[in-house]
């Protein structure tokens, strides 16, 4: 059975750096803490829905929210 997160990474130094991970039921929050992080720190900011495969070992990454 999958797993899903939704990941907020904030983009410094030439490379998406890992900021915080929410539950699938909390994109909202995950998004409003993205836009937060965007006003306070001054960097782009995203959020990536990740899908868990444990059966293969796998993981699926898909930009649900980003910064302009």
């Amino acid at each position: 059975m999958s797993r899903d997160s939704f990941e907020v990474y904030y983009y410094q130094n030439n490379r998406w750096q890992l900021h915080a991970s929410y539950e699938v039921s909390q994109r909202e929050i995950a998004i409003e803490d993205a836009k937060a992080v965007e006003q306070k720190e001054g960097f782009p900011t995203r959020v990536v829905r990740e899908t868990f495969q444990p059966e293969t070992n796998a993981t699926e990454s898909v930009v649900s929210w980003q910064s302009a």
